[in-house]
């Protein structure tokens, strides 16, 4: 893709907001618990669900023709 970088900028604000800031604030209300700080590799996949992640890529990222 071939973004400026204001589009670029915008976009990785969206992600953000779309991803990590409701399961930070989760955390840090103790709704859930928060991620270990070391990342282990072998249980990633299961501690962090990538799903809405992909989605909010896919929604964002212009389409590519």
């Amino acid at each position: 893709h071939n973004l400026t970088p204001t589009t670029a900028d915008d976009i990785a604000t969206q992600l953000l907001a779309r991803t990590l800031y409701p399961r930070l604030h989760r955390a840090l209300l103790g709704v859930e618990p928060p991620l270990p700080i070391e990342v282990d590799e072998t249980t990633l996949t299961t501690d962090i669900d990538f799903t809405p992640i992909r989605n909010a890529v896919a929604e964002l990222l212009p389409a590519t023709a």
